[in-house]
């Protein structure tokens, strides 16, 4: 069983935001922040994740995060 990396890898230029090669490895590097950081996909390149804010209508619960989603699709 190969395990996949759980540090960043390399720098995404369009997002200026460090890539994750998972989704378990980008949510790990989240934990360590104490500010509602969430793991999310890149929209550049496929199969990559970077970490990023929960927008404030989430936080405070306007709308949820599968909502969030639907917008940005």
């Amino acid at each position: 069983m190969t395990k996949k990396a759980t540090s960043a890898v390399a720098w995404c230029e369009k997002h200026r935001k460090l890539l994750y090669p998972s989704r378990k490895g980008a949510r790990m590097a989240a934990r360590q922040h104490s500010d509602h950081k969430v793991a999310y996909e890149c929209t550049v390149l496929e199969g990559y994740f970077h970490i990023g804010h929960l927008p404030p209508a989430v936080k405070v619960g306007r709308i949820s995060r599968d909502q969030l989603i639907e917008k940005v699709l």
